[in-house]
């Protein structure tokens, strides 16, 4: 009942056809099947768009987990830049040696000079 007193009735999936019609119950079969091939496409769309974000879903966190990648390379990079100009900025006696050797061994003449006269 409503506020106002009256019945609410539900209505029936009725199309209108009486029963004295003679192929009604071919109609309202027909009727059901093209009402639930609708809803299969409703649920086939609704599976499509699923699939779809998934599928965009994963193409971001791979396209986040390359760029991740990427910029951990570059920080990588940077820290051996920094480290390699720091150790020019601020040779020590040690790395001024190995770097030497490695300069004498590449050489192709090598001149030695001699502190006694």
């Amino acid at each position: 009942m409503t506020q106002s007193g009256m019945v609410k009735m539900k209505k029936k999936n009725d199309l209108g056809l009486p029963n004295i019609y003679p192929f009604k119950k071919k109609i309202m079969e027909a009727f059901e099947r093209k009402k639930e091939s609708e809803q299969k496409k409703k649920q086939l769309e609704k599976l499509k768009k699923k699939e779809a974000f998934n599928q965009m879903t994963e193409e971001m966190i791979m396209k986040s987990v390359n760029q991740a990648v990427i910029y951990e390379n570059e920080m990588i990079h940077s820290k051996e830049e920094e480290k390699s100009e720091n150790h020019m900025k601020n040779p020590n006696k040690r790395s001024f040696l190995k770097d030497l050797h490695k300069v004498i061994e590449s050489a192709d003449v090598n001149i030695l000079f001699s502190s006694h006269s």
